[in-house]
């Protein structure tokens, strides 16, 4: 079963995911930190201001709030300024409705998009799409032609369009169209509200970096268990949750042993951040950070060599590349990642640590592409970016 653990020290949340592992439960996957000063405004849907179009990229500058630029493609947006100057094109100076899509990284803007999505547990609206569409994850086609026979006249005269998500399956077309109305009516008020208001103003606020995270988790209906000894946090997430039946929210409270030293919060973020990491079987991982990419080296270390070294070798890179797997999301690694294993002879174990690296690489949320084998006997990777690699903190790292 799925865990999330919330502890706070001084004005930071930290949190932890915890999955059954290989053979074992209850390992940490996962590290987040949310500090309270660099909040995420993914999600916020807000009438920006166009300071500036750049017509040989197609694009436009928004601001979003004093001093607070965001990046607007121009190719797929809608060209609905709310002030009407020019209702057939975007001009410098318009009023336009944008929902952030990605936080502002290091020295990028926050991207913008002007196809704003609300999301309910089961359904998502996204301004400016038409039609019905479904996860990938639901594969009954006969429930599909049966949900599109009941939503689509609904949405003949709107401009926006339905994803069913994954856990709609798992409920009736009643509770589909009890939320679709709820979604609908705060998608119209916001269209309204938006009409009447000046440049700045926030229309809906972002839902908290450690809010998005819990949902991300349990958005795949599995169970899952949120454990804090934070009251704040377990009193929103209790009521959060309430409809949830694979969720459990649980309060910590035991004066003998805290709940971040319960859960050896210390233990996995200092292994997060070193640069050595110890397997079972006596090897290692030497994991090193360059701008261009990351890159890990496998070695033996203090692993008895026995009469058949090829199958031990084996053995060892296929225990490696499951602990690559974790690291590279309790680090969030990503962009170009490189790993030089153990070299090996035979050509069919190369190939089996290939299939094995794909699919331990498959359980990662996050899209991961195991490429193949270089000349030079280097596994190459690829690791969507979403947020930035874990930071130091400065009391575990």
């Amino acid at each position: 079963m799925k865990q999330i653990i919330l502890t706070k020290k001084e004005n930071t949340t930290l949190g932890m995911l915890t999955e059954p592992w290989g053979s074992e439960e209850g390992v940490p996957v996962e590290l987040k930190i949310f500090q309270q000063e660099h909040p995420s405004l993914i999600g916020e849907i807000v009438v920006g201001h166009i300071r500036d179009i750049v017509k040989n990229i197609d694009a436009a500058f928004v601001e979003i709030a004093p001093d607070t630029i965001g990046y607007l493609s121009l190719k797929h947006a809608l060209i609905q300024p709310l002030n009407r100057q020019n209702p057939a094109k975007l001009c410098k100076g318009d009023r336009i409705l944008v929902q952030v899509a990605k936080d502002a990284i290091k020295t990028k803007d926050a991207v913008l998009t002007t196809q704003f999505s609300l999301t309910g547990r089961y359904l998502v609206l996204t301004h400016g799409r038409e039609g019905i569409t479904f996860s990938s994850k639901i594969k009954d086609q006969k429930l599909k032609d049966i949900c599109r026979q009941a939503f689509e006249s609904s949405l003949s005269e709107e401009h926006f369009g339905l994803l069913f998500r994954t856990e709609s399956t798992k409920v009736p077309i009643d509770t589909l169209m009890g939320e679709m109305e709820k979604i609908v009516l705060e998608y119209h008020d916001i269209l309204k509200t938006a009409e009447t208001r000046p440049k700045y103003h926030v229309l809906k606020e972002a839902p908290s970096r450690c809010t998005n995270f819990l949902l991300d988790v349990v958005k795949d209906g599995s169970d899952c268990r949120i454990l804090t000894d934070q009251k704040d946090l377990f009193s929103m997430y209790e009521t959060m949750f309430s409809s949830y039946p694979a969720v459990s929210v649980q309060y910590y409270e035991d004066p003998l042993l805290s709940l971040d030293k319960l859960y050896r919060f210390e233990k996995a973020f200092s292994e997060a951040y070193a640069k050595k990491v110890w397997l079972r079987s006596g090897a290692y991982l030497i994991i090193e950070y360059t701008e261009a990419m990351t890159v890990i080296d496998v070695n033996t270390g203090k692993c008895e060599k026995g009469k058949d070294p090829e199958e031990l070798f084996f053995r060892i890179n296929k225990e490696a590349a499951l602990e690559i797997a974790r690291q590279l999301r309790l680090r969030n690694l990503s962009g170009i990642i490189l790993i030089d294993f153990i070299d090996m002879t035979l050509e069919v174990h190369t190939e089996a640590l290939l299939r094995y690296m794909r699919e331990v690489t498959s359980y990662d949320p996050v899209k991961t592409s195991v490429v193949d084998i270089t000349k030079l006997h280097l596994m190459e990777l690829t690791r969507k970016k979403t947020t930035d690699r874990l930071p130091y903190l400065s009391e575990y790292s």
